[in-house]
């Protein structure tokens, strides 16, 4: 049984908890699906069915009626349940030829489902959580009178073996019984259903003494797989439900890019979808030995093939080893915090080894889009390409990668605020404590008490990115192009808007000719600050028009966005200024094809690992 843990991974939540083919049906609220496979595999089964507007209302709780509807379809399959005669029912409030007539009459023969005391059904009504497990358990061979899901204490009953059967795996949160039963929940159940063993009974007998009946059972015992089919569901010799109704349905268990196992379903040679399995621990910081011995309810200890953002390690690790730093056994990785680890140890049926799988998230910028048509469009990110519909230009993100490929990209949100003081790897920003991720190298050493900050969060609260918040806005620079203080100082200014002006200023600026400065005026003059990036008065200017690197300076590249605006200004023969133009974005500035030139660059927060926010090139 899957074990759910406090730190169970949101980030890996919201990154690639599946991946779905082509041939799944897609329903118009796909989005808001949480039980993704289980609705892909049961509706393509078509044992429960979207709605005639192409919705599936994953959300919307199941009738009574609906229920043996779907256990029919379950054990008949959707045709033969179909077919079921709707000319009797067993209960008075159930007319003959009504809608759910025929599955309810079918499932109360089978012993699947019973009444009220007053002979009704209540087939409107909703159903619970409880009851849907009870009718499971009844389609799966379990006797309700043996197993004692009648009476005072049936619904404790139905809920441990509902829980040791694996009914409830991957339900995002604690089974509560009593709640309404939504649609999804159902093909999440019927799901783990299908690859749960059948059972059966030897000396059956029932005794009825008027309204007491009294059922002589053995002990339910798992029904041996005599057709010796290997399993199309688990390579085992127990019968699963699937392998008995619905014996096109193959379940193999490939593993995805990260080395995680996943499910892979299909139908005869239909492919549903292959979707990645939940671990069965997963940890977003330090891991602990006795932790991982709990929680995988391990009693001796055991070595685990290694994944680390999927290549697989030449060494096994032991679970005793766990929980030294990774970094000394493997040099690519470290444990802490928003490191996700996963473990797969109890895949039931299945011969995979023991793995444990590390995926470290990466902090990055999408540099620039490629769109050869909206079902071609890619997004780069650090050389990387990945395709997706999500995502603009300069868009913060955290993305995964496996193989030397990006696997999954998610937005980080910015926040901004002020440093109250920092103690150790911890960062108190307005008071507020948070953790640094030691995924990405997240670093508080260049900031310090009273700095204004921008920082990102990780899906797990920790902080992947911290820095000085020293925005500029564009609007606000210039190139000091000439300087003097013959009687009183000015600066010859070029502005971002291309325009040149002449200006009073409040000291001798010429040590800033031929930089980038912001300015602010007061009662008529400039004061001038240095917002320089890098500069150089001769180098060879090599552009071409839409490239995401403008040029190279000391060996530095110089990145450029949709947002970067350009101003060239060309001299004439006698080094004077001829034309001024400014251009914004890369997509939009003219090539340069191999010309001598001065440059002044202003990089978002001074850092030449970030985009420039203003290029200034003197042709």
């Amino acid at each position: 049984m899957k074990k759910f843990l406090s730190l169970a991974l949101a980030l890996v939540m919201a990154m690639s908890l599946f991946a779905i083919s082509a041939s799944a049906k897609d329903f118009t609220d796909d989005g808001s699906i949480t039980y993704k496979e289980a609705v892909d595999v049961i509706s393509e089964l078509d044992v429960v069915d979207g709605y005639s507007d192409g919705s599936f209302r994953p959300k919307g709780t199941l009738t009574r009626g609906a229920a043996a509807k779907i256990i029919s379809n379950l054990i008949l399959g959707p045709t033969d349940a179909d077919a079921l005669p709707t000319n009797v029912s067993p209960f008075k409030d159930v007319p003959a030829g009504s809608t759910f007539a025929g599955y309810i009459a079918f499932c109360s023969s089978e012993g699947i489902i019973s009444g009220y005391s007053d002979g009704t059904f209540k087939p409107a009504g909703t159903l619970s959580g409880y009851a849907f497990m009870k009718m499971l358990l009844g389609a799966l061979g379990y006797n309700q009178y043996t197993e004692n899901y009648v009476g005072a204490n049936w619904k404790v009953n139905v809920a441990k073996r509902a829980m040791n059967v694996g009914l409830d795996d991957d339900l995002e949160s604690a089974f509560n019984g009593s709640r309404a039963l939504t649609r999804e929940e159902a093909c999440l159940y019927a799901l783990n259903t299908l690859k749960a063993d059948m059972v059966e009974y030897e000396n059956q007998a029932t005794i009825s003494v008027g309204d007491l009946t009294v059922q002589s059972n053995s002990k339910a015992k798992e029904v041996e797989d005599k057709n010796n089919r290997n399993g199309t569901i688990y390579r085992d010799e127990v019968l699963q439900f699937a392998e008995k109704y619905f014996k096109d349905l193959k379940l193999t268990k490939p593993s995805d890019d990260f080395g995680r196992p996943s499910n892979k379903w299909a139908i005869k040679s239909k492919e549903v979808g292959t979707y990645s399995t939940s671990a069965d621990a997963s940890y977003a910081k330090d891991v602990k030995a006795e932790d991982v011995y709990a929680d995988l309810s391990l009693s001796d200890d055991q070595d685990f093939v290694v994944y680390v953002d999927g290549e697989k390690q030449s060494t096994k690790i032991n679970i005793d080893d766990v929980d030294k730093k990774l970094s000394k056994l493997y040099s690519d990785a470290d444990f802490g915090n928003g490191i996700i680890v996963e473990f797969y140890f109890d895949d039931s049926g299945d011969d995979t080894d023991a793995r444990m799988i590390v995926i470290n998230p990466i902090f990055g910028e999408v540099d620039r889009i490629k769109n050869d048509g909206k079902s071609n469009r890619k997004i780069v990110i650090d050389g990387k390409e990945f395709e997706t519909q999500s995502f603009e230009e300069d868009d913060k993100v955290i993305y995964t990668v496996a193989k030397g490929d990006i696997q999954d990209v998610m937005l980080a949100e910015k926040e901004t605020g002020t440093i109250t003081r920092t103690v150790g790897d911890d960062v108190y920003i307005d008071g507020t404590k948070y953790e640094l991720s030691v995924s990405d190298g997240a670093d508080n050493s260049t900031v310090k008490a009273k700095d204004d900050v921008k920082y990102y969060l990780d899906a797990n609260g920790y902080i992947i990115s911290i820095e000085a918040d020293d925005s500029t806005n564009v609007d606000n620079l210039a190139f000091v192009d000439a300087a003097s203080s013959d009687r009183t100082d000015y600066a010859k200014l070029i502005f971002a808007d291309a325009t040149k002006r002449t200006v009073d200023t409040d000291d001798n600026y010429r040590s800033l000719v031929g930089k980038i400065v912001s300015y602010k005026e007061d009662k008529g003059e400039y004061e001038l600050k240095d917002k320089t990036t890098l500069s150089d008065e001769n180098i060879t200017v090599d552009y071409t028009k839409g490239n995401a690197t403008f040029a190279t300076v000391d060996g530095t590249k110089v990145k450029v966005n949709s947002n970067t605006v350009f101003v060239y200004n060309e001299l004439d023969s006698t080094g004077k200024s001829d034309s001024i133009k400014a251009y914004t974005g890369f997509k939009n500035a003219p090539s340069i094809d191999g010309t001598l030139a001065r440059i002044a660059v202003r990089c978002e927060d001074n850092k030449t690992s970030k985009a420039a926010i203003l290029v200034y090139v003197e042709i």
